[in-house]
């Protein structure tokens, strides 16, 4: 029985990466007998792969197939793979350098973490730690080498060494999909500052209580959006070329100033200075997932929760309200190790009489339909 050959069309690209870890960009010319024409990106003779070696890349994992044609390879990629790595810059080149350490550190601890978040986690903060005094040093050294040389030039200006950061873990994470994703190129960690914009202000920024374009933006933001009741962005727009107009200021568009709030103020934000700080703590605070321990009563969780039951007077049939429910956790084992239930708000006193229900020995002997004990207590041995 003969395996069924893989199927492209014509026009796709195959990325396909040889045993030394480089990758290469080929388009689909044709369909031969028992292979494909494929034409390599960036110029060069076209040659027929057959299938035979088509499945062994693709087995080892060394194929990616990309519908359609090149467009349908994100630019980026396609512009970071098509170029060679003596194309790029010497401090690019470093940078993606440095980057390629971190990602291949993911892949040295991630079978020692539960999640890839804290794999990317653990990386960022190892190679920070191992490599930054290095690094740093590199930095000053290249700055002080750019500076000699820009020096011959009258009008050039003195270049500072970048501050070096550790990387959020989130970052990392974009690293390694993009890495690991398009055949573990170093190319495709190059990082894109060709790719960006002017980075200089438009309008002109005042020093001191001097008003300008964007002190306004942020008074009108302030005063007219992120205040209670919430009103809308065109709202405080118009305030804001009102306040424009009054002080002779050129006023920006509304897309600029809709782009001024997103970049400046985040949802949290917004949702604190018009609800607080517990509320938008409640509503954006993240928890992240923890080892369990290796030991029952190592951790403990305690937490309130208000019934969704109304008690009601056993005599009389008068509500009694709904009670609040303190309990506590073993994480190792996930038993209950202690509750107290009363009408009372969640409070020092609660949780004290939660604690103490802890240490007890329980007594289950009055209740129907349970023939187990309940082993949380403390050891009259201590």
């Amino acid at each position: 029985m003969t395996a069924t050959p893989l199927r492209f069309q014509q026009g796709d690209t195959l990325s396909i990466r040889n045993e030394q870890g480089q990758v290469a960009l080929w388009s689909v010319i044709d369909r031969k007998r028992r292979g494909y024409l494929l034409q390599p990106h960036g110029g060069g003779d076209a040659r027929t792969w057959s299938d035979d070696e088509i499945d062994t890349v693709y087995g080892a994992r060394r194929l990616t197939h990309h519908p359609c044609n090149a467009e349908g390879l994100p630019k980026a990629i396609a512009e970071a793979l098509e170029k060679t790595w003596e194309f790029w810059p010497e401090e690019v080149r470093r940078e993606a350098e440095r980057r390629e350490t971190y990602v291949r550190m993911v892949d040295a601890v991630r079978n020692q973490h539960p999640t890839l978040m804290g794999a990317y986690a653990a990386a960022a903060e190892t190679v920070f730690d191992a490599h930054h005094d290095q690094w740093r040093r590199e930095d000053t050294e290249f700055a002080a080498r750019l500076d000699a040389e820009w020096r011959r030039s009258p009008s050039s200006a003195s270049r500072r060494s970048k501050i070096l950061n550790r990387p959020n873990p989130y970052t990392v994470r974009a690293w390694y999909g993009v890495w690991s994703r398009h055949g573990r190129d170093i190319r495709l960690l190059i990082p894109h500052y060709h790719r960006r914009g002017a980075r200089q202000a438009r309008y002109a920024r005042e020093d001191g209580d001097r008003p300008d374009t964007y002190k306004l933006m942020r008074q009108a933001v302030e005063a007219w959006y992120l205040g209670m009741p919430r009103r809308r962005k065109n709202y405080a727009y118009r305030r804001y070329v009102d306040l424009c107009c009054e002080q002779g200021v050129p006023a920006v568009s509304d897309r600029t100033f809709r782009v001024f709030i997103r970049d400046n103020y985040t949802e949290r934000q917004e949702y604190e200075r018009r609800f607080g700080r517990r509320a938008a703590w409640l509503k954006f605070g993240i928890f992240e997932r923890r080892n369990p321990p290796e030991r029952p009563l190592e951790e403990v969780e305690v937490d309130h929760c208000l019934i969704d039951l109304v008690v009601v007077h056993a005599e009389s049939g008068r509500p009694l309200g709904r009670p609040w429910l303190t309990a506590l956790i073993d994480r190792a084992t996930r038993m209950i190790v202690g509750a107290h239930l009363s009408f009372e708000a969640p409070s020092y006193a609660s949780l004290q009489r939660a604690v103490g229900h802890a240490l007890w020995k329980k007594d289950l002997s009055g209740v129907d339909d349970i023939d187990r004990d309940w082993p949380a207590m403390v050891s009259p041995n201590g």
